[in-house]
């Protein structure tokens, strides 16, 4: 990048206005969070099905290509096709749904019954075990007793019901407005990204080219991949509980594949319920729902996610539970859902800028930071040509 040392005084300024730009639009997004989040999901919903639309407007006739005519009909397509989706969500699985939780919260006093019972057990074993010094302070943090747990658990549920009704009109409306601010979003993609692009100097648009197709390749790619994922470890779960006898089988499946969206920790607390419930259903059980679970997840670890999401997401066991602990605690639940792959950006956007800082041209930064993928490392020599070291 030592091209940018002999930027004349007005591409300078073009630079600070955009990054002052930038700044302020992020204040903004901090400051109207609640109201941005809408917005946040349907950019990210349009960003999965962009290719579909894309694949269904290259595959109408050409005639319809006029005025955006066909655009119109695939964008419209794909809603067809979501709005048949939920249809048959709803019409097939939530009365089975509604009449599992009924059920469930049918057998709540029981479960909860022997839930205090073993929490007794093991509350009896902790005050014969731990020494009185960490009793005493942990006791000052936590509940002593069952139905102090039980408490703090109804007290929990109390607080999100109540945060749920307290939600303001505006954000009410930004969710109706986000299925109509989609139809523009994905009809003009092409133009707003040409208006992107034109911000930029002409000797950056290399650079914004490659980062941009880093950030789709890894998020895009991760978020399709990843959903698509996560219904099957749950159709696969919920399937596999319901042939071996566990009770509330589709909405435990349900629960596997909301936790399989969430790495390392989202698929043991996704877990913890059945194996609950078979607990008290018969204990052989919940061997099976752990055999079952791990080897489901071992599917998709080994088979379904390497080939369906890819390697661009490689991020390691202990760097993820970092990230997650942190961006449970900043942002919630959309945090934990969405800081792997935000994170996996940052590290190859870093990747690739400390290439360019050391002069390497764009496209071979852009196959470096690729072969990062396959394992190669980031200085891999391969296919470079003579006069390039890991100094240059």
């Amino acid at each position: 990048m030592s091209e940018f040392a002999g930027w004349p005084l007005r591409v300078w300024l073009r630079a600070l206005l955009i990054a002052a730009i930038l700044g302020i639009a992020l204040y903004v997004i901090v400051a109207a969070w609640p109201v941005v989040v809408p917005f946040v999901l349907g950019a990210i919903a349009a960003w999965i099905v962009w290719p579909a639309v894309n694949w269904i407007e290259r595959h109408l006739p050409s005639s319809l290509h006029r005025h955006g005519i066909a655009r119109l009909i695939a964008i419209f397509s794909i809603y067809a096709i979501v709005l048949a989706i939920i249809v048959a969500f709803f019409a097939f699985f939530v009365p089975r749904v509604v009449a599992e939780g009924v059920a469930l919260l049918t057998q709540g006093p029981g479960l909860f019954q022997g839930i205090q019972e073993s929490l007794a057990g093991l509350i009896q074993w902790y005050q014969q075990n731990v020494p009185a010094a960490i009793r005493d302070y942990i006791a000052r943090q936590v509940p002593s007793t069952p139905q102090g747990w039980l408490s703090l658990l109804q007290s929990s549920l109390v607080r999100a019901v109540t945060a749920g009704l307290n939600i303001q009109w505006a954000v009410v409306l930004a969710y109706v407005s986000v299925p109509f601010w989609l139809i523009y979003l994905l009809y003009d993609t092409e133009r707003l990204r040409r208006a992107g692009l034109s911000v930029f100097p002409e000797t950056w648009l290399p650079d914004v080219g490659n980062l941009a197709r880093i950030v789709n390749e890894v998020a895009g790619d991760y978020l399709r991949g990843q959903l698509f994922v996560a219904a099957t470890v749950g159709v696969l779960i919920g399937a596999a509980y319901y042939l071996v006898g566990v009770d509330f089988p589709i909405v435990l499946g349900i629960l596997a594949a909301i936790g399989d969206l969430i790495p390392t920790f989202g698929p043991i607390i996704a877990a913890i319920p059945a194996v609950v419930i078979a607990v008290f259903e018969r204990p052989i059980l919940a061997l099976w729902v752990i055999l079952i679970t791990i080897g489901v997840h071992e599917l998709e670890n080994i088979l379904i996610g390497p080939r369906v999401v890819g390697a661009s997401v490689r991020i390691r066991p202990a760097a993820i539970i970092i990230v997650l602990l942190i961006a449970g605690y900043l942002w919630g639940l959309l945090g934990l859902l969405l800081v792997v792959p935000i994170t996996a950006v940052l590290r190859d956007v870093s990747r690739y800028v400390y290439l360019r800082t050391h002069r390497v041209p764009p496209n071979e930064a852009l196959r470096r930071v690729h072969r990062s993928w396959r394992g190669e490392g980031l200085w891999a020599r391969r296919g470079i040509p003579e006069g390039w070291s890991q100094e240059s």
